[in-house]
């Protein structure tokens, strides 16, 4: 992502051009958001009727320590980068047809993705919130005051904090 222009260099019709081009990523962004979503929910749902069957059948066991660290742990490969471009994630197999490793495996490899993804998200609307912001100060005849962004970014909260509590 490349670095946020001076808003007092930038006019206001490159302000309307780079909103609907942030907005736009992130509509792009949203969108493979929710299909990795599916994707992740279908493959928690294989994991979770496996366990059941395991439990109803006997064969499960208590984990120890060393086996639950294993599973929340990342694996040793280093994942990809993910690239917020592509609005379709790749398909995924029939859950079923993986084995419980390669279940695993790609279930970590989605999460760690669709993280990615909401990470960039998260930039991108602050830099939508910037900008409208910038653009709601210069019809007040103003510029935007860096210093009290805070306070301007706070007025789009839906849950303020009252008043004199903490």
């Amino acid at each position: 992502m490349e670095a946020f222009p001076d808003l007092a260099s930038i006019s206001d019709d490159e302000i309307h051009d780079q909103l609907r081009a942030l907005e736009g990523e992130e509509e792009r962004v949203s969108y493979r958001r929710r299909r990795l979503h599916a994707q992740i929910d279908a493959l928690r749902l294989e994991r979770t009727v496996r366990l059941r069957r395991h439990v109803e059948a006997g064969d499960a066991v208590a984990a120890d320590a060393a086996t639950v660290a294993q599973a929340v742990a990342r694996p040793d490969d280093p994942l990809e980068d993910v690239s917020p471009e592509s609005a379709e994630p790749e398909p995924i197999p029939e859950p079923s047809s993986l084995s419980d490793a390669d279940l695993r495996a790609l279930l970590v490899k989605l999460e760690h993705e669709e993280g990615e993804l909401s990470f960039h998200r998260r930039i991108l609307h602050g830099r939508i919130d910037i900008l409208r912001a910038e653009r709601m100060a210069r019809a007040q005849r103003g510029h935007l005051d860096l210093d009290k962004l805070r306070e301007v970014l706070a007025e789009n909260l839906v849950f303020k904090k009252p008043e004199g509590g903490a």
